[in-house]
């Protein structure tokens, strides 16, 4: 569990990154990649917490717990953001569809 928790830990990592890297260049993609960092993100918090009760690879736990803290934490500011984003380009599109030049 250990082994999991730190591939799936490193891979919410990964994928929070790309998230905010693709940001710029692929809209429809980000939705994906933050939904799996989150995922992700929190099935390495449960497996490193499942595993700390059993003795051996103690980094492992620890490494899988930190980067799934990580990657939960800033893919849901991803998230946040990207949220607040739409709803104000909705928002403001809205404010101005009754105009026609």
């Amino acid at each position: 569990m250990a082994v999991a928790a730190m591939i799936l830990g490193i891979a919410s990592f990964i994928f929070s990154i790309l998230g905010w890297v693709l940001a710029t260049s692929v809209g429809q993609a980000i939705w994906a990649f933050i939904i799996l960092a989150i995922l992700m993100g929190i099935g390495a918090i449960v497996l490193a917490a499942i595993s700390m009760k059993r003795p051996g690879k103690k980094g492992m736990k620890v490494v899988g717990l930190v980067f799934g803290i990580i990657g939960l934490a800033v893919s849901s500011i991803e998230l946040i953001a990207v949220i607040a984003c739409a709803a104000s380009i909705l928002g403001a599109a809205s404010k101005y569809s009754g105009y026609y030049y």
